[in-house]
């Protein structure tokens, strides 16, 4: 059994797979001020509720973009399943070449969920919108080549900047507004960062058409923390929760 975990800024998110099927998922806060006994304790917390036993557990990978809770992590899948923790790199062995320059620069968790896409969707032309603490949009050209793409701060962070770089703007709950128009300033807010985020991808993934897929059509695959909020918009073609979770498997398989 496989465990795959992905730090984000907000949240480590850990999946349990058993050969390419998802058994289970749980997540953590990201906090950085956490000692080993503390993120141990959460750790066993979901583990056991699991019902998952030390010995199951033979393969670790992970990607992180917060390079200061790797530590925490290595020690406690070291200390509860005594295996250690392949921690993901863009010198992968993987089926997409990456094109960026230097490719060191590019995000662990954004060429996982572009390998996870892939392998849902193979020899296509993709856009995958991950909507986290931000909001990247990138393009993989028939699901063999990451050409690289766009950072745009997600809608909690933006919704933050507004709160702390202002004296009267209140901080709002992230949600899906009822109108488009807001009667409060809270609301105006709401709408503001909902329909502006929605408008930025919309915009992103049209000139992606327009200039890098020409006139091939490109799948718009969505994942992360926020984006169910745009459901049923037509803003993308399908919805895939866990993508960098199975992007993660996958790249484990092939390494």
């Amino acid at each position: 059994m496989n465990l795959v975990i992905d730090i984000g800024n907000s949240t480590i998110k850990f999946g349990l797979f058993s050969s390419r099927t998802l058994l289970s998922v749980f997540e953590i806060n990201t906090n950085n001020g956490l000692k080993l006994e503390d993120f141990s304790s959460l750790f066993h917390t979901n583990i056991y509720e699991k019902n998952f036993k030390n010995g199951e557990i033979t393969r670790a990978i992970c990607s992180s973009v917060v390079p200061e809770m790797n530590f925490l992590i290595k020690a406690v899948i070291r200390q509860y399943f005594n295996i250690e923790t392949w921690f993901l790199q863009s010198d992968i062995l993987s089926d997409i070449k990456i094109s960026c320059k230097p490719e060191n620069s590019i995000g662990a968790d954004r060429i996982a969920a572009a390998t996870g896409a892939a392998s849902i969707m193979p020899g296509r032309n993709l856009i995958v919108v991950d909507m986290g603490t931000v909001t990247t949009v990138d393009a993989v050209l028939s699901g063999k080549e990451f050409a690289g793409g766009t950072i745009i701060p997600g809608m909690n962070l933006a919704a933050q900047a507004l709160a702390h770089g202002t004296s009267k703007l209140p901080c709002v709950e992230i949600k899906r507004p009822e109108k488009v128009y807001g009667a409060t300033n809270k609301e105006a807010i709401l709408s503001g960062l909902y329909y502006g985020h929605a408008g930025a991808i919309k915009e992103i993934c049209r000139i992606f058409q327009k200039e890098i897929f020409k006139k091939k059509k490109a799948y718009i695959i969505a994942t992360g923390g926020i984006a169910n909020l745009f459901e049923n918009t037509g803003l993308f073609d399908v919805f895939i929760p866990e993508l960098v979770l199975i992007g993660l498997q996958k790249i484990l398989e092939q390494n």
